[in-house]
């Protein structure tokens, strides 16, 4: 018996296991790499006031560097991005399924 994308079951099960294994995997790089640095800072090695942005933040208000927009337009430019994100993100699941049925329907 096939199962999605040609694999057999146990395929499937080695897919999702080494799938949550990498995310495992790196979880804890991750938390070892901040605690690495937060044992630098701690010392001292990397202790500075200041850091400089390499860009102009938006978010600062009319208080920072920031444009000081209205609260309104920032967020509706933030669902018309995640709208996007999502038509996008529905567009390549759509397109992935109706490749597998076409292979379904063809044998």
């Amino acid at each position: 018996a096939q199962g999605f994308f040609g694999l057999t079951q146990l395929g499937m099960y080695a897919t999702a296991l080494i799938a949550y294994s990498e995310i495992a995997r790196r979880t804890v790089w991750s938390l070892f790499r901040v605690e690495n640095e937060h044992l630098a800072n701690t010392y001292g090695y990397r202790r500075v006031e200041y850091i400089p942005l390499h860009f102009e933040s938006s978010t600062l208000g009319s208080g920072g560097r920031g444009d000081g927009g209205s609260t309104a337009a920032k967020r509706r430019a933030l669902w018309c991005e995640i709208l996007v994100y999502f038509s996008v993100v529905l567009a390549v699941f759509l397109l992935a399924n109706k490749t597998v049925l076409d292979e379904v329907v063809v044998h």
